[in-house]
């Protein structure tokens, strides 16, 4: 069993009312709605600071900026896979994770053996 913080609970709280999807700016913090992609509502333009849209074709999704369109008459900001940025993500996620899990396994081992 594990417990968290008070500051860890007060941060969930916020980290959850920042989820609402009640706001149309694309400045506004968000949670993903639908789809296949996994940062819907998380990722930023470079360029302008925008959050990026997703655009669906079929069940392949592309993440979009339109900043430099709205602002000034310009084509899109960027365009990128959806694929290929979730799979970067993930993998960078999961290098990070590996050691922490590793770390972890090993003090119940230790725990278990002490027993």
């Amino acid at each position: 069993m594990a417990y968290i913080t008070w500051d860890e609970f007060e941060h969930n709280l916020e980290a959850i009312a920042n989820n609402a999807t009640g706001m149309s700016s694309a400045l506004a913090r968000g949670a993903a709605r639908k789809g296949e992609l996994l940062l819907p509502g998380l990722l930023r333009c470079g360029h302008c600071g925008r959050k990026l849209h997703v655009h669906y074709s079929g069940k392949i999704g592309r993440y979009n900026c339109y900043g430099a369109r709205t602002n000034h008459g310009a084509a899109r900001c960027i365009s990128i896979s959806g694929l290929s940025i979730d799979a970067a993500i993930s993998n960078e996620v999961l290098r990070v994770l590996k050691p922490l899990a590793s770390k972890q396994h090993s003090k119940r081992s230790r725990r278990n053996r002490a027993r």
